[in-house]
Protein backbone atom coordinates (compact mmCIF):
# COMPACT_ATOMS: atom_id res chain seq x y z
CA UNK A 1 0.00 0.00 0.00
CA UNK A 2 1.47 3.50 -1.01
CA UNK A 3 2.29 5.71 1.71
CA UNK A 4 0.42 9.17 2.09
CA UNK A 5 2.81 11.64 1.92
CA UNK A 6 0.48 14.60 2.00
CA UNK A 7 -2.78 15.59 3.53
CA UNK A 8 -5.36 18.11 2.47
CA UNK A 9 -7.97 19.63 4.04
CA UNK A 10 -11.74 18.45 2.98
CA UNK A 11 -12.33 20.62 -0.05
CA UNK A 12 -8.54 20.07 -1.20
CA UNK A 13 -7.50 23.30 -1.03
CA UNK A 14 -5.24 23.65 2.46
CA UNK A 15 -1.94 21.89 2.51
CA UNK A 16 -2.26 20.67 6.43
CA UNK A 17 0.83 18.46 6.30
CA UNK A 18 3.80 16.48 4.81
CA UNK A 19 4.93 13.12 6.05
CA UNK A 20 8.69 14.01 7.01
CA UNK A 21 9.50 10.61 4.77
CA UNK A 22 9.13 12.67 2.02
CA UNK A 23 12.19 13.34 0.33
CA UNK A 24 13.03 14.87 -3.18
CA UNK A 25 11.02 17.39 -4.87
CA UNK A 26 8.01 17.54 -3.62
CA UNK A 27 5.21 18.94 -6.23
CA UNK A 28 1.82 20.75 -4.43
CA UNK A 29 -1.08 20.35 -6.35
CA UNK A 30 -2.87 22.82 -8.30
CA UNK A 31 -5.89 23.31 -6.82
CA UNK A 32 -3.67 24.21 -3.38
CA UNK A 33 -4.39 27.86 -2.17
CA UNK A 34 -2.80 27.51 1.49
CA UNK A 35 0.03 26.14 2.90
CA UNK A 36 -0.88 25.41 6.69
CA UNK A 37 0.68 26.10 9.72
CA UNK A 38 4.20 23.66 9.92
CA UNK A 39 2.67 21.80 7.16
CA UNK A 40 6.86 20.73 6.20
CA UNK A 41 8.45 21.68 9.04
CA UNK A 42 11.49 19.98 9.57
CA UNK A 43 10.87 17.50 6.56
CA UNK A 44 15.06 17.71 6.04
CA UNK A 45 15.44 15.35 2.72
CA UNK A 46 13.08 17.77 0.50
CA UNK A 47 15.23 19.04 -1.60
CA UNK A 48 12.95 21.34 -4.17
CA UNK A 49 9.11 22.16 -3.82
CA UNK A 50 7.16 23.08 -7.07
CA UNK A 51 4.25 25.19 -5.98
CA UNK A 52 0.48 25.47 -7.83
CA UNK A 53 0.39 28.56 -10.01
CA UNK A 54 -2.74 29.65 -7.81
CA UNK A 55 -1.16 29.54 -4.23
CA UNK A 56 -2.43 32.35 -2.04
CA UNK A 57 -0.83 32.17 1.38
CA UNK A 58 2.20 30.41 3.00
CA UNK A 59 1.69 30.30 6.67
CA UNK A 60 3.85 30.76 9.41
CA UNK A 61 6.47 27.95 10.05
CA UNK A 62 5.26 26.31 6.90
CA UNK A 63 8.88 25.11 6.06
CA UNK A 64 11.13 25.87 8.93
CA UNK A 65 13.91 23.48 9.40
CA UNK A 66 13.55 22.21 5.67
CA UNK A 67 17.19 22.00 5.79
CA UNK A 68 18.07 20.38 2.80
CA UNK A 69 15.95 23.25 0.14
CA UNK A 70 18.46 24.27 -1.89
CA UNK A 71 15.87 26.79 -4.55
CA UNK A 72 12.70 28.00 -4.34
CA UNK A 73 10.41 30.11 -6.51
CA UNK A 74 7.43 31.77 -4.96
CA UNK A 75 4.67 31.97 -7.61
CA UNK A 76 2.93 35.72 -8.61
CA UNK A 77 -0.59 34.66 -6.70
CA UNK A 78 1.32 34.69 -3.02
CA UNK A 79 -0.48 37.46 -1.40
CA UNK A 80 1.06 36.82 2.47
CA UNK A 81 4.18 34.83 3.89
CA UNK A 82 3.79 33.73 7.38
CA UNK A 83 6.44 34.21 10.00
CA UNK A 84 9.15 32.04 10.36
CA UNK A 85 8.38 30.41 7.57
CA UNK A 86 11.62 29.59 5.82
CA UNK A 87 13.29 29.61 9.42
CA UNK A 88 16.50 27.50 9.08
CA UNK A 89 16.59 26.74 6.04
CA UNK A 90 20.45 26.48 6.22
CA UNK A 91 21.14 25.29 2.67
CA UNK A 92 18.75 27.10 0.98
CA UNK A 93 20.57 29.57 -1.59
CA UNK A 94 17.85 31.55 -3.84
CA UNK A 95 15.02 32.11 -3.53
CA UNK A 96 12.67 34.36 -6.40
CA UNK A 97 10.12 36.29 -4.32
CA UNK A 98 8.24 37.08 -7.60
CA UNK A 99 5.01 37.21 -5.26
CA UNK A 100 3.24 40.56 -3.87
CA UNK A 101 3.35 40.09 -0.28
CA UNK A 102 3.26 43.62 1.77
CA UNK A 103 6.07 42.60 4.51
CA UNK A 104 8.85 40.54 5.21
CA UNK A 105 7.70 39.10 8.31
CA UNK A 106 9.89 38.60 11.43
CA UNK A 107 12.43 35.78 11.17
CA UNK A 108 11.29 34.92 7.57
CA UNK A 109 14.91 33.70 6.81
CA UNK A 110 16.25 33.58 10.04
CA UNK A 111 19.56 31.59 9.85
CA UNK A 112 19.50 31.20 6.33
CA UNK A 113 23.26 30.75 5.94
CA UNK A 114 23.19 29.77 2.44
CA UNK A 115 21.16 32.40 1.37
CA UNK A 116 23.36 34.02 -1.06
CA UNK A 117 20.85 36.39 -3.57
CA UNK A 118 17.40 37.70 -2.71
CA UNK A 119 15.26 40.43 -4.67
CA UNK A 120 12.88 41.96 -2.11
CA UNK A 121 9.33 42.46 -4.27
CA UNK A 122 8.38 46.78 -5.12
CA UNK A 123 5.03 46.28 -2.46
CA UNK A 124 7.47 45.62 0.49
CA UNK A 125 6.51 48.18 3.09
CA UNK A 126 8.65 46.43 6.17
CA UNK A 127 11.44 43.86 7.38
CA UNK A 128 10.74 42.80 10.59
CA UNK A 129 12.73 41.89 13.52
CA UNK A 130 15.29 39.46 12.78
CA UNK A 131 14.21 38.79 9.26
CA UNK A 132 17.46 37.97 8.02
CA UNK A 133 19.77 37.12 10.79
CA UNK A 134 22.09 35.52 10.21
CA UNK A 135 22.14 34.71 6.81
CA UNK A 136 26.24 34.69 6.64
CA UNK A 137 26.27 34.05 2.68
CA UNK A 138 24.57 37.35 1.68
CA UNK A 139 26.64 39.49 0.38
CA UNK A 140 24.30 42.38 -0.96
CA UNK A 141 20.69 43.84 -0.69
CA UNK A 142 18.74 46.28 -2.18
CA UNK A 143 15.48 47.70 0.51
CA UNK A 144 12.45 48.18 -2.39
CA UNK A 145 11.22 51.92 -2.74
CA UNK A 146 7.65 51.56 -0.17
CA UNK A 147 9.58 50.23 2.49
CA UNK A 148 9.46 52.49 5.27
CA UNK A 149 10.41 50.06 8.57
CA UNK A 150 13.30 47.69 9.47
CA UNK A 151 13.27 46.03 12.18
CA UNK A 152 15.42 45.42 14.86
CA UNK A 153 18.39 43.20 14.50
CA UNK A 154 17.19 42.51 10.49
CA UNK A 155 20.63 41.48 9.30
CA UNK A 156 22.03 40.90 12.36
CA UNK A 157 24.88 38.47 11.91
CA UNK A 158 24.88 38.65 7.75
CA UNK A 159 28.84 38.55 8.05
CA UNK A 160 29.29 38.65 4.28
CA UNK A 161 26.91 41.84 3.69
CA UNK A 162 28.74 43.97 2.00
CA UNK A 163 26.53 46.97 0.39
CA UNK A 164 22.86 47.61 1.33
CA UNK A 165 20.70 49.53 -0.71
CA UNK A 166 18.61 51.76 1.20
CA UNK A 167 15.50 53.75 0.33
CA UNK A 168 14.53 57.46 0.14
CA UNK A 169 11.34 56.99 2.07
CA UNK A 170 12.44 54.88 4.65
CA UNK A 171 11.69 56.23 8.22
CA UNK A 172 12.98 53.55 11.33
CA UNK A 173 16.08 52.01 11.51
CA UNK A 174 15.75 49.33 14.61
CA UNK A 175 18.23 48.86 17.43
CA UNK A 176 21.14 46.62 16.32
CA UNK A 177 20.04 46.41 12.69
CA UNK A 178 23.63 45.76 10.87
CA UNK A 179 25.52 44.24 14.24
CA UNK A 180 28.13 41.53 13.61
CA UNK A 181 27.93 43.11 9.45
CA UNK A 182 31.94 42.99 9.91
CA UNK A 183 32.33 43.16 5.63
CA UNK A 184 29.67 46.12 5.22
CA UNK A 185 31.74 48.74 2.80
CA UNK A 186 28.98 50.71 1.71
CA UNK A 187 25.96 52.52 3.78
CA UNK A 188 24.28 55.47 3.07
CA UNK A 189 21.21 56.89 5.37
CA UNK A 190 18.58 58.59 3.69
CA UNK A 191 17.82 61.81 4.81
CA UNK A 192 13.95 60.74 4.91
CA UNK A 193 14.99 58.46 8.50
CA UNK A 194 13.69 59.59 11.75
CA UNK A 195 15.83 59.99 14.45
CA UNK A 196 13.48 59.83 17.10
CA UNK A 197 11.96 56.30 15.39
CA UNK A 198 15.43 55.43 15.19
CA UNK A 199 16.94 54.32 18.51
CA UNK A 200 20.93 54.11 19.53
CA UNK A 201 21.93 54.59 16.30
CA UNK A 202 25.39 53.99 17.61
CA UNK A 203 24.68 50.19 17.47
CA UNK A 204 23.48 50.28 14.60
CA UNK A 205 27.03 48.35 13.24
CA UNK A 206 28.79 47.19 15.80
CA UNK A 207 32.18 48.51 16.28
CA UNK A 208 34.59 45.41 16.66
CA UNK A 209 37.99 46.43 18.34
CA UNK A 210 40.63 48.07 16.39
CA UNK A 211 38.24 48.09 13.21
CA UNK A 212 38.55 52.05 12.13
CA UNK A 213 36.76 52.08 8.68
CA UNK A 214 33.46 50.64 10.89
CA UNK A 215 34.31 53.74 13.40
CA UNK A 216 34.38 55.82 10.46
CA UNK A 217 31.30 54.76 9.01
CA UNK A 218 28.80 54.95 12.46
CA UNK A 219 30.68 58.49 12.23
CA UNK A 220 29.08 59.01 8.92
CA UNK A 221 25.40 57.54 10.21
CA UNK A 222 25.34 59.92 12.41
CA UNK A 223 26.03 63.24 10.31
CA UNK A 224 23.54 61.79 8.16
CA UNK A 225 21.18 61.85 10.21
CA UNK A 226 21.90 64.95 12.26
CA UNK A 227 20.84 67.33 9.02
Amino acid sequence: MKKVLLTFSENGKQLLHCSPEAKGSVEIPENVEAIAFRAFEDCNRITSIVFPPHLKEIRRRAFSGCSSLTDLQIPSSVREIGEYAFNGCTNLQNIQLDCKISGIERFLFYNCKSLSHIELPSMVKFIGRRAFYGCQSLREITIPQKTYKIGREAFCQCTKLEKIQLNEGLREIGVNVFNGCSQLKELQIPSSVEVNRSPAIEAIVQKPHQQSKIEQLVKRIKSALSV
